[in-house]
């Protein structure tokens, strides 16, 4: 508690000007009616109003497309990211979660990602507890929360006019002690306050999903015929997976001419048909079945054989930008009961 300081949002500036010192300082922003991340450290109207932003924050550790080295004939050069170390607010527990899951593929202790660790080691992640769900989130079916604490360097709640921020790690308390003068000591009466309002924000989220049923199913209907009729109505377009805080899967390409190149990463997708595509021409996903399984297999069967972790942490950007409404919870209900005495036929 000694640590817990309250900032009003009205002089929230002052608070980021003094961050700023040692950190660069990313907030939400809306631009056009979509809220996106944005660096907001000499300027720029901080977003406090949203339900969540409209593209998730893997973006700062996985970016969508980046130069990992340039090369000649003679020799490589590296290509490191920005040296500065750097704060992420406002990000909600639901994506936060998203990055553990990544920090389980990009920083296995036997194959870490150089390029992944630094930028983890150099940010500093302030989440925004949720005090108003969107109808799409689901994070408490998947084990999450909206005050989950995981990942999280500093926990901040939203209490109208003041935001209330509680260090939960070691980077966390250096954060606020470099802006512990831009507000005051938090009291008890505004601590319970943020702890009734994310407990009402939970009881608003009545999804459940039966997670253990789901991976029992999807164990034993690898070639169940519901992948042939579920996967009609997806077409494929990949939002779902560019939007998703856990799709990490990304391609390598080299542009060279003459004797000097780079070589890229961007993300990729399990949905497209190019993604498994064989030099030969064969392809073991041919068909949007394959892939749809292959997205659903990955978050919910591969990575809790792998990781003991689920692949999806219930944030519902994908239920509310598919174009077909194609609804995961909806999926996972009918996976749930393929094959039961009730549903042998395997059908939604």
């Amino acid at each position: 508690m000694k640590n817990n300081i309250s900032i009003a949002k009205s002089g929230f500036r002052k608070l980021i000007d003094a961050a700023a010192k040692k950190y660069r300082f990313f907030a939400p922003v809306e631009e056009d009616g979509n809220v996106l991340f944005r660096d907001v450290s000499e300027g720029g109207e901080i977003t406090f109003d949203y339900l969540n932003t409209t593209t998730n924050p893997k973006d700062f550790f996985l970016p969508r497309f980046e130069t990992l080295f340039r090369y000649n004939k003679d020799e490589i050069e590296p290509v490191l990211p920005d040296e500065k170390s750097f704060v992420v607010f406002g990000i909600r527990p639901c994506d936060v979660q998203g990055m553990t899951v990544l920090d389980k593929v990009f920083l296995d202790e036997d194959y870490p990602d150089g390029y992944y660790r630094d930028r983890r080691e150099k940010a500093t992640i302030v989440t925004l507890a949720c005090n108003r769900p969107d109808p799409t989130c689901f994070c408490g079916a998947v084990g999450g929360g909206p005050a989950m604490e995981e990942g999280s360097d500093v926990m901040a709640y939203d209490l109208g006019e003041r935001i209330i921020m509680k260090p939960v790690s070691r980077r966390g308390e250096d954060f606020i002690r470099a802006v512990s003068g831009s507000g005051k000591k938090a009291t008890v009466a505004e601590m319970k306050e943020a702890e009734k309002k994310t407990a009402a924000a939970a009881e608003k989220m009545k999804t459940e999903i039966d997670l253990p049923a789901v991976k029992k199913s999807l164990d034993s209907n690898f070639e169940n015929e519901f992948w042939t009729e579920v996967h009609q109505k997806c077409v494929g377009c990949g939002i779902c997976t560019y939007l998703c805080p856990t799709c990490y899967c990304f391609d390598l390409t080299d542009e060279s001419r003459g004797e000097k190149g780079k070589r890229l990463r961007s993300w990729d997708s399990c949905m497209f048909p190019l993604f498994t595509l064989h030099a030969s021409g064969h392809n073991p996903r041919p068909s949007g079945k394959e892939r749809l399984r292959q997205r659903i297999m990955h978050k919910f069967k591969y990575l809790p054989d792998n990781f003991q972790i689920t692949g999806c942490t219930g944030c519902g950007r994908c239920v509310r930008e598919c174009p077909v409404n194609l609804d995961i919870r909806e999926v996972l209900t009918s996976v749930a009961v393929i094959g039961s005495p009730s549903n042998n036929d395997g059908t939604l």
